[in-house]
């Protein structure tokens, strides 16, 4: 005969048990007293149904005792499922003691009549109400249940191999009280259970029980601590332990976390008895077990026990007394592991958020000196680095309780065991001992994270560690200097000085270093800091150190460290190559030095001092650093440097002193930072400039302003454009306190010199200086002014006479510099011109006093042209007056020097120009008024005739800034605003002065200088200006024409007279034989007769009083006739200047990088402004066209909408007040649109948004109490938002406004014959254009209506407001934004009520009836049903959909995806109405429908349904929420599994309900439905082991639902379900290390070995896709449980349990769950080793491993997935 193979044997072993068990029923069945016997039984179990109250338990049980006593002959019991399910159930902790008492007198009886075989046989129906019943038994009943224990189940033998841990865990409970009348027994029984089974199978089984069951820890380590062996030096435990050592590390880790110290404290005895540090088995065990253990073990001194820490401390340190003896024991045993285990944890985060725990225990431990000083040394590098790489990835982790903890852990730990081991590694890497930067690195970060406040540490440490890495660098860069351009430890060296440097004060930088060290006799009196660093650190090194430093027995540190960063600093400095670049890892050395160099200077001060001289060369040191200095450089070495200069320069206690302020020194540096001002450094120009300003304050000598002059000329003179560009950067960027005009006024000058350029190339650039970089014109005047108030300028009083009048004037007391004068003079001239009315603005409103140079007020007082309350204006007038009035001393010769009359020239210009440009107040008109036509009357009588006509010119000015207008040129108004003449011409302004009075009084001088001007026969060659002048000023003079008409047209007629008479005398002597002298020409003669035309003129206009208008209009023509003469060709002459006036520019912030809605805040003037103004362009866009104004609006193409939605945006950005001031502004708009909803159906939705955004900041201000606005906003929102309803509900017209698909569109989206007219086409067309495009087709009206801007706009680039895309922006409107804001909008719950019934009546409800097959309902919907259910009022309007929806049989036909807005949506609904849960658990079993003609199998279809809406239900409710169903629910499930004729779609529904309840209930409450749910699982397994279903079978869909329950209970491992879990699945190490000739007793490893080898039936063209589920199921399985734990291998990686069969929807086979059947057992175990180490040291206090490794978000996923088909 063939061999068998092993697989064939063990499938035969299985099927013989099986087998075994059928027969044994089966072989009686045939028996006449069986059958009655099994009658009785039947008959005997129909009466629990009836069972009501405990009484009726005893009767129940009596009889059942009575009918098995009275058929004693035979050793089966008939109906032993049904029985043992009943006995279960009777020994329900809510019975009394009676019950239990009498249900175990009927187990003894059925464990005697079947004997040890039978209950071997039978164990999964008669253990399950045995084994939990211990926990909760009466004293009075364990005797019973013990001897039961002890008779039946002790003498199974061998068969208690596969109940071991059930029955250990069934057992412990008695072992709660020490003293107990029990203890001894319940010892006696698991002693020789122990013995039975193998101890070290008993040990295996008693570590899962420390693993998946809290409550039995405490009994299982009091049993251990009596029990466990000590662990000699064996060299294999396994004996004794078990096969698997890291089962017990993990049990021991479980219990070490547990909350109950009692348990925390049995495991540290065992731990320091039996599993020492030092023991073999100890160190025989796997690294990751080991640290697993000191893991949990470490984590007991968190607990803050005593008792705890004081055992941890003997496990650590052992049993030697010496503190010694612990220290080297520590660091031979468990040092390293607990570094190890430490450092791991502190380097593992959790979630991405590092955990604080190690951390804690760190700083626990250290209260133990013996483990806290050996640890520091090995652990606290680490601890920083552990910290460092957190932040590193997670910077805002630095607020977190990492870094509270760590910074703790700073303060506590001794300083040197922390600066010792980082200063020893920070100078192994500068000598390249070790590679990298992580030392140097780790002290950056320690001293930036970590606030040190320890005395120690800031006065020792730290400076010794300063000075000595100084010293270290000084030497290592004197012997190899190439090693600071290529070598990052060198630079990251400096940057460690300079993280120092901070936590240095300048007291400890200034005082030797007082260090006293263990073996300072040792170290030489003169030793450098290095070497008393490496003293005190113990750091030797084998490379030779020698200092620079000469004697530094006491060195300060600040001196010390200056003379090496000096020498650093010229290592850096040193260049590749002449004119080169440096490079960049030297030129970040450099700058860091020359940062701690400007540090070390600033600490300096009268109370800190370096007494004596330092040993440095500051010239040779400044030479060699120059080098550095030119444009190819990187601005942060410059500013560095030059920072650098000026801060060593400036200090007073460096000696020897640095002395920059020489000519070569500072123009070099001004030079480069000019360079550094140019247009394409624009990033660094305001550093630039500070550094300019810091050079001119330390040079003394106008260096500064020499170089900048230098650079602006050239060799020829001539300016240099980019260098003025340079300078007017810097000159912008001054503030005016620094007083640029004065410090720079040479290469000002130069500037403004160009103003005056010939060349246009360098007038524009001087132009363009001024309009860019001026900033603000009195930095040019104040300078200017400056010089012009000369102390030096001595000036006395004259007075001059003529004809008896006198006239006031001035003479120099000494020689001036008249050319020095003329150039100040004609530079402020251009600057004037340039300025135009902006310079006279500025000079008008601003005080002298207000100047930023307090110098100029001083001179201008003492020159007597300023007092308190002066304006520049008048300073600057009073000034050029006095130039002008002004005359040296006569001297020997009668002439005139021309040097001064070119200075009174210029300053006639200038005056000319400020009274032409700005508004001179009247008073000081009238005195340069006064002043003027003096300097005329003495120079006609002085026959001085150079500047009469620029005299003549300016009083003519200043006539016109007296009287107003100049009627020639009414454009120019001096003192009127344009306003003021209506914008006349040229004939209009004169009509108006020639009508209006303009000047009354007239300077009494003024005639009479006229007068002789004319008439004085030196005067003649200027005659033309006095005519010109007296024809353009004296129309000003109208009410006082007689006082000057009339004398002046006297004296023209003498002139005229004298000059005829001339003519008369020279032409009658015709026979004259000498040459005739003459001085008339015609020109003279024609000017007198133009001027006395003009003079009668005047004169008549004036004397007629009654002249009409038309006589003025003809008088005015004739004058403006006139004026084209002759005379015309000088009638501009005495106008104002025609140069454009120019504006100030004023320097703005940029807007191209803010916002819109910044800019608007700019702009407008208030937000009422600019809201106003957005409605009014709304309100004009939507008006009609033929009620619209004339007005147009600005952008006509802006469609409103657009308006609309920048509307929205700009309110929500307003404040409360805001928002309150523009709130009647908006309502009035609201109510315009809301009057007429047919009209402005387009408007309506957006003005709801804006009113809802109004409205929300309003009603968080006071104003939302007033009861007008209240009422306003209540009857405004209501308005729209129903409106808004009734659009997205389709309830209007919608053919005219919404745009409808072609099938809604009659005609359009069908194909017709017979062509449409084009005038129904456009009628159609324009109907159905909403605003989301242009219409294809117009109507000629359109077209007109739209050329004439009054069209609205087609196309929004906001917001489409076609009809469905408005519809949806409806719907998501009203689910964001308005539901949830509707309580504080409305006040009124009628109005609510109201408001949520339309949406629902409109919106909801349509969208909710749909004819599809899948109740899938538009997200907005949703969102506004979710919204809605938190209105309490809206209760009756969404209650109604809610619940049509959720009986609606389509519902579980949705997509998965759409359970979460479900489950708030049906939650609130069951909380709504207590009565809705009630109804749904009663439709479960009732009758389905009363009509006759309904078969059954819609019944039970439409039964399922029911019940998953109760599984839906419960799923959507909180974490025992329906404790109160309970009952009912259990007594439903119950009646419809008593159902045999249950259908399996019914069925299967049931076990989903099961795995919702476990998933919603707390476990203990599900006790009592145990023996329901664990009989009716086995009997489905077993029914399917004795007859496996066909292929196809529906009862494959209740296997697959069982299984899933199982699944899910396997996933949860609760504590209830721990002693149950043996009957299915292999809960012992059987399940990794099976025996030899081992028979599987739980029930999936018995399916999978019987179903393995059955045949599969299906055809293989017909089950492909059943294959591929078949291998979807492997791959899930595999993926999840892993290959198994085999010689102790690590357990799966994966940390959450999920449930294996979660994608599984159905199955055609039986053999499609072999994969299941095979693994689970597996898995089970797999997931309970592997959960262990994931729950140590997770939490203190947190959840364990029953549930705290379940993934809940899996395993709610699986359960909507199954309860929404998506189909």
């Amino acid at each position: 005969m063939a061999e068998t193979s092993p697989r064939t044997s063990e499938f035969s072993r299985v099927a013989t048990k099986v087998l075994d068990r059928v027969n044994a029923s089966n072989a009686l069945s045939g028996d006449p007293k069986f059958k009655k016997y099994t009658q009785q039984v039947d008959k005997c179990l129909a009466t629990f149904d009836s069972i009501h109250e405990w009484a009726d338990f005893i009767a129940f049980l009596t009889k059942l005792l009575k009918t098995l006593q009275s058929f004693m002959q035979f050793k089966e019991i008939p109906q032993k499922l049904w029985v043992g399910k009943r006995l279960a159930q009777c020994m329900n902790p809510a019975l009394p003691t009676g019950v239990h008492q009498r249900a175990l007198d009927v187990y003894s009886h059925i464990l005697a009549v079947i004997g040890p075989e039978g209950l071997k046989r039978d164990l999964q129906i008669w253990s399950p109400g045995l084994f939990p019943f211990l926990t909760y038994s009466a004293t009075s009943v364990r005797p019973a249940l013990l001897n039961i224990y002890d008779t039946h189940y002790l003498a199974l033998k061998s068969g208690l191999h596969p109940i071991t841990k059930a029955f250990i865990l069934a057992l412990l409970p008695g072992l709660e009280e020490e003293n107990g009348e029990f203890f001894d027994k319940v010892m006696n029984i698991l002693d020789r259970l122990s013995e039975t089974v193998t101890q070290a199978f008993f040990l295996q089984n008693l570590w899962l029980v420390l693993l998946t069951a809290p409550t039995a820890r405490g009994t299982a380590v009091a049993y251990l601590s009596r029990r466990f062996p000590k662990l000699k030096d064996q060299a294999d435990v396994t004996s004794i332990v078990g096969r698997d050592v890291g089962l017990m590390v993990r049990a021991f880790a479980a219990s070490l976390e547990d909350d109950d110290n009692l348990v925390r404290r049995g495991i540290l005895e065992l731990l320091t008895q039996s599993f020492k540090l030092d023991s073999q088995p100890f160190k025989q065990t796997h690294a990751d077990d080991q640290q697993t253990l000191m893991k949990a073990a470490s984590g007991v001194v968190l607990r803050k026990d005593l008792s705890l820490s004081r055992r941890l401390y003997s496990w650590l340190l052992g049993t030697a007394e010496s503190s010694e003896e612990q220290i080297k024991y520590l660091r031979q045993h468990g040092l390293e592991l607990l570094r190890d285990t430490l450092r791991v944890e502190m380097s593992a985060s959790s979630s991405g958020v590092p955990d604080p725990r190690p951390y804690k225990i760190f700083i626990s431990l250290l209260d133990k000196w013996e483990i806290g000083l050996p640890l520091t040394e090995v652990l606290i590098i680490d601890s920083v680095n552990a910290v460092q790489s957190h932040l590193k990835h997670e910077p805002l982790l630095s607020d977190g309780d990492l870094i509270m903890t760590a910074s703790e852990l700073y303060k506590v730990i001794e300083p040197i065991a922390l600066w010792k081991p980082l200063f020893a590694s920070s100078m192994a890497e500068l000598l390249r001992e070790q590679t990298g930067t992580g030392a140097m690195q780790t002290i950056s970060f320690v001293l930036r994270v970590f606030k040190s406040h320890d005395e120690e540490t800031l006065r020792v440490h730290l400076p010794l560690i300063f000075t000595a890495l100084c010293d270290l660098l000084d030497i290592i860069l004197a012997g190899d200097s190439q090693r600071v351009r290529s070598d990052p430890v060198v630079l990251e060296a400096i940057h460690l000085l300079e993280a120092i440097l901070p936590h240095l004060s300048s007291g400890v930088l200034t005082r030797p270093l007082e260090i006293r060290t263990e073996s300072e006799q040792e170290t030489p009196v003169q030793a450098s800091p290095l070497m008393r660093a490496m003293t005190l650190y113990k750091v030797q090194t084998q490379i030779p150190l020698e200092s620079l430093h000469q004697s530094k027995a006491n060195a300060i540190p600040l001196a010390v460290s200056f003379e090496s960063l000096v020498r650093i600093s010229l290592a850096c400095a040193k260049h590749p190559a002449p004119g080169q670049v440096l490079f960049a890892n030297a030129r970040e050395s450099l700058l860091g030095v020359l940062s701690i160099l400007m540090e070390l200077v600033g600490r300096l001060d009268d109370r800190h001092q370096v007494e004596g001289e330092l040993i440095w060369a500051p010239i040779q040191w400044l030479i060699a650093l120059e080098d550095v200095l030119h444009e190819d450089s990187t601005f942060e070495v410059v500013d560095k440097a030059i920072s650098t200069f000026v801060k060593v320069s400036s200090s007073q206690f460096i000696r020897p002193r640095l002395v920059i302020d020489h000519r070569r020194a500072i123009s070099k540096m001004v030079l480069v930072l000019l360079a550094f001002l140019r247009p394409q450094w624009v990033p660094y120009h305001v550093r630039a400039v500070q550094l300019v300003w810091a050079l001119e304050a330390s040079a003394r000598h106008g260096h500064v302003e020499a170089a900048i002059a230098a650079s602006i000329l050239d060799h020829d003179g001539r300016p240099q454009l980019a260098a003025i560009d340079a300078f007017g950067v810097l000159w912008r960027l001054t503030d005016d306190s620094l007083l640029p005009g004065f410090h720079f006024k040479t290469p000002m000058m130069i500037v403004l010199d160009s103003l005056r350029s010939n060349d246009p190339n360098h007038r524009r650039v001087g132009e363009t200086w001024m309009r860019c970089c001026l900033k603000s014109y009195l930095r040019v005047l104040d300078p200017l002014l400056f010089d012009l108030v000369d102390p030096d300028i001595i000036r006395a009083s004259s007075v001059t006479t003529f004809n008896g009048r006198d006239t006031r004037g001035y003479t120099y007391q000494r020689p001036i510099d008249e050319r020095r004068i003329q150039h100040l003079l004609e530079t402020l001239l251009s600057v004037v011109k340039f300025g135009g009315q902006g310079f006279s603005r500025v000079v008008r409103t601003t005080l002298l006093q207000n100047s930023s140079s307090s110098s100029l007020s001083v001179r201008a007082r003492e020159a007597s042209v300023a007092h308190d309350g002066s304006m520049y204006m008048d300073v600057l007038i009073e000034v050029l007056l006095r130039f002008v009035l002004s005359e040296p001393k006569k001297t020997g010769t009668s002439s005139v020097p021309i040097a001064n009359i070119q200075v009174q020239s210029s300053a006639l210009d200038l005056l000319q120009a400020v009274v032409t440009k700005g508004d001179v107040d009247p008073l000081t008109l009238d005195n340069v008024e006064a002043a003027i036509i003096g300097k005329l009357y003495v120079s006609v009588h002085s026959e001085r005739m150079e500047l009469q006509n620029k005299l003549l010119h300016v009083l003519h000015s200043v006539i016109l800034a007296s009287t107003g207008n100049d009627p020639a040129k009414p454009e120019h108004n001096s003192r009127f605003d344009r306003t003021q003449t209506g914008g006349a011409f040229a004939g209009e302004a004169g009509e108006h002065l020639l009508n209006s009075p303009i000047s009354s009084k007239v300077n009494p001088l003024l005639v009479q200088t006229l007068v002789d001007g004319i008439s004085k026969a030196t005067n003649r060659p200027v005659l033309q200006h006095w005519v010109d002048f007296i024809l353009m000023t004296i129309p000003r003079f109208q009410q006082s024409a007689n006082n000057l008409i009339f004398p002046l047209s006297d004296a023209t007629c003498r002139q005229l007279r004298v000059g005829l008479e001339d003519l008369v005398r020279t032409y009658a002597d015709s026979q004259a034989t000498a040459n005739i002298r003459s001085f008339t020409t015609d020109s003279d003669l024609i000017a007198l007769f133009n001027a006395l035309e003009r003079l009668v003129l005047l004169g008549l206009t004036k004397s007629e009083n009654g002249s009409t208008e038309d006589d003025t209009a003809s008088v005015q023509e004739k004058v403006a006739v006139e004026s084209g003469g002759l005379l015309g060709l000088v009638s501009n002459v005495f106008s104002s200047d025609s140069a454009s006036v120019q504006e100030e520019h004023l320097v703005r912030p940029s807007l191209k990088s803010a916002g819109t809605f910044e800019i608007v805040d700019l702009l407008a003037a208030s937000a009422q402004t600019v809201v106003h103004m957005l409605c009014e362009s709304i309100s004009y866009r939507i008006t009609p066209a033929g009620e619209r104004s004339r007005r147009m609006a600005i952008n006509p193409n802006l469609p409103d909408t657009t308006i609309f939605s920048f509307l929205e945006e700009y309110i929500g950005r307003l404040e409360g007040p805001i928002a309150v001031q523009v709130w009647s502004r908006y309502v009035a708009l609201t109510k315009e649109i809301s009057s007429n909803v047919y009209l402005y159906k387009r408007q309506v939705y957006p003005a709801l948004r804006c009113f809802v955004c109004l409205s929300e900041k309003v009603a968080q201000t006071t104003a939302a109490e007033d009861r007008r606005t209240r009422k306003e906003m209540q009857d405004n929102f209501t308005k729209l938002a129903d409106t808004c309803v009734l659009i997205a509900g389709r309830s209007f017209d919608q053919g005219n406004w919404i745009r409808r698909g072609p099938k809604d569109v009659g005609g359009l989206g069908e194909r017709s014959t017979t062509p449409i007219p084009r005038s129904e086409l456009e009628a159609r067309l324009v109907t159905l254009w909403g605003a989301a495009k242009t219409p294809v087709v117009q109507s000629d009206a359109a077209l007109n209506e739209k050329a004439d801007g009054a069209s609205i706009p087609a196309e929004d680039s906001q917001r489409s407001l076609s009809g469905p895309d408005l519809i949806d922006q409806i719907n998501e409107f009203l689910g964001a934004k308005l539901l949830p804001n509707l309580r504080r909008l409305l006040a009124d719950s009628d109005k609510v009520l109201a408001l949520c019934n339309n949406i629902v009546y409109y919106i909801v409800a349509p969208s909710m009836k749909t004819k599809s097959r899948t109740l899938d309902v538009e997200r907005p919907i949703m969102d506004i049903m979710a919204e809605m259910v938190k209105i309490p009022v809206a209760l009756k309007a969404w209650r109604a959909p809610i619940s049509e929806a959720f009986t609606d049989t389509r519902f579980f036909n949705a997509n998965p995806a759409s359970s979460p807005r479900w489950r708030l949506l049906v939650k609130t609904l069951m909380e709504s109405d207590k009565t809705v849960i009630a109804e749904l658990i009663g439709k479960i079993t009732a009758a389905p429908s009363a009509n006759i003609f309904a078969n059954r199998e819609y019944e039970m279809l439409l039964r399922s349904l029911n019940l998953r809406r109760l599984s839906y239900a419960l799923f959507a409710g909180e974490r025992n929420q329906y404790l109160g169903q309970l009952p009912a629910i259990q007594e439903k499930l119950v009646d419809l599994l008593r159902n045999p004729t249950l259908a399996p779609v019914v069925l299967s529904e049931v076990y989903l309900c099961m795995r919702v309840l476990l998933c919603r209930l707390s476990p203990h409450n599900m006790n009592s439905f145990w023996p329901v749910i664990l009989t009716e699982m086995f009997r489905v397994f077993e029914q399917c082991i004795g007859s496996p279903p066909a292929d196809g079978s529906e009862d494959l869909m209740v296997i697959l639902a069982a299984c899933k329950f199982l699944d899910l209970v396997l996933v949860l491992q609760t504590e209830e379900f721990q002693t149950h879990q043996w009957m299915f699945v292999t809960d012992t190490v059987d399940a990794v290390y099976r025996p030899e000739a081992w028979i599987p007793e739980a029930v999936m490893d018995q399916l999978a070995e019987i179903v393995v080898d059955l045949p599969d039936l299906r055809e293989h063209s017909e089950h492909g896709d059943n294959v591929m589920v078949g291998a979807a199921l492997v791959s899930s399985v595999m993926e999840r449980a892993g290959s198994g734990l085999t010689n102790g291998t690590s357990p799966s990686t994966s940390t959450l349990r999920r449930p294996l069969l979660s994608s599984i929807r159905s199955i055609d086979s039986i053999k499609d769950l072999v994969p299941f059947f095979s693994h689970v057992s597996l898995f089970s175990y797999e997931s309970v080793y592997s959960s262990a180490v994931t729950a140590v040291g997770s939490s203190i206090g947190g959840p364990l491993v029953g549930s705290g490794a379940v993934d809940w978000e899996a395993v709610e996923k699986g359960l909507i997935e199954e309860m929404f088909e998506g189909r």
